[in-house]
């Protein structure tokens, strides 16, 4: 009787673990239990960041950087300037000036704003596309005109809380005749010319 015992509960036992499990198969077939809960799933990966020193990372980059305004410049006789250096240069009225290609370069300079004289003019220089564009508006107006960062490889010029290409049609503004070329040929036709030094001052200035 107790081997009769036995093999009774035994019996028993692997019936109700049969109907556990088959119970759990089928609470695991109901609808949407093959789909786990949303709340236990591992956070999402953070998007992957451009390499900071690839060249797409860099391609399109908004930031905004004041323009130079009203800039220091000097005689010619003031300055001792590489004859072979560029220059921008711009002749307004009985304004002669040129800008360095090298200071127009820098960060801080890529835009400068002359708001003095008979007519405000607007120099802007991007060393990424190695493009010149002058700009000016009527007199008595003030240029306003700053940096908007990059875009597509090509600098962004901001003014009056809208972003332009450099070389957008729709920047409202009149483009102004330049000559780029060296300051040796610039200072033989303009003697009389006053320049633009930017952060190269203390290297060009006469001692």
């Amino acid at each position: 009787m107790k081997c009769h015992t036995d093999n009774s509960a035994a019996s028993a036992r692997r019936t109700l673990l049969s109907s556990v499990f088959g119970l759990l198969i089928a609470a695991c077939l109901m609808p949407g239990c093959d789909t786990a809960d949303p709340t236990m799933l591992p956070p999402p990966p953070h998007p992957k960041l451009p390499d900071p020193d690839s060249v797409d990372a860099m391609m399109n980059t908004p930031f905004i950087v004041p323009p130079v305004l009203d800039p220091v410049v000097y005689l010619a006789k003031e300055v001792d300037i590489p004859p072979n250096e560029q220059v921008v240069g711009v002749v307004i009225g009985e304004t002669v000036r040129a800008y360095l290609i090298s200071a127009l370069k820098h960060m801080q300079s890529h835009v400068v704003n002359e708001n003095r004289g008979d007519f405000p003019v607007c120099v802007t220089y991007c060393d990424r596309t190695d493009c010149v564009r002058v700009m000016g508006t009527d007199k008595g107006q003030t240029l306003t005109v700053q940096t908007g960062g990059f875009q597509n490889g090509e600098m962004l010029l901001r003014l009056d809380d809208t972003m332009y290409p450099q070389n957008s049609a729709e920047v409202p503004l009149r483009d102004v005749e330049y000559t780029r070329t060296t300051w040796g040929e610039w200072l033989e036709a303009h003697p009389s010319t006053t320049v633009y030094l930017g952060y190269r001052r203390d290297d060009l200035l006469k001692r």
